[in-house]
């Protein structure tokens, strides 16, 4: 908890948390500074800010695209720095190493921290789930209710096609017949 003196009314509370555990890992927000069992592991500040914005957003989809926002804000850089930045951190983590697994990828969408996280000494429940990463999950939510639609339009216009070469071959056999009169005698 961070106690601010920037108000001329008094000290102003911050209850955002600024300490994280996970395993043996103790991250620090305000010092900037991650520790493995009290040790300092030098990281990049691009690197440590991608560590805290996945874990104050632990158990949830951090989109690709909403991660770079959030870390390098007015930036523009490619996914590239990203997976770069989730490289050092697996790495720095030890992830995947002693049956330990911190970050989970996502394919074509992004990484989720997965390992259990305490804030400030209780048990942390995302705290930062902004509207933007809402928003862009509602987004994927529409694209994926378009399928069913999508298949459906496509099924139909290959029934079509195959009714409508169903019908020509059929037809074409009848093409040389002509008009002939049909003579009945009644006796």
């Amino acid at each position: 908890m961070k106690i601010s003196f920037g108000s001329s009314l008094g000290p102003e509370l911050n209850t955002q948390p600024n300490i994280f555990e996970f395993g043996r890992f103790r991250l620090d927000t305000e010092e900037s500074r991650l520790l493995l069992d009290g040790q300092a592991i030098p990281l990049e500040p691009q690197v440590l800010k991608t560590l805290q914005v996945l874990v104050e957003n632990s158990g949830h989809l951090c989109e690709k695209s909403w991660l770079i926002a959030q870390v390098w804000r007015d930036t523009i850089v490619e996914e590239g720095n990203l997976a770069r930045n989730i490289s050092v951190l697996r790495k720095a983590l030890g992830d995947r190493e002693h049956g330990n697994h911190f970050i989970e990828t996502i394919p074509k969408r992004g990484y989720r921290f997965v390992a259990a996280v305490t804030a400030n000494g209780q048990k942390h429940e995302t705290l930062v789930w902004s509207a933007m990463a809402q928003e862009y999950s509602a987004t994927w939510l529409v694209r994926r209710k378009r399928w069913p639609l999508i298949a459906v339009l496509v099924g139909g216009a290959f029934v079509i096609l195959i009714a409508s070469l169903f019908l020509r071959k059929a037809n074409s056999g009848v093409r040389g017949v002509t008009k002939a009169a049909l003579s009945v005698e009644f006796t």
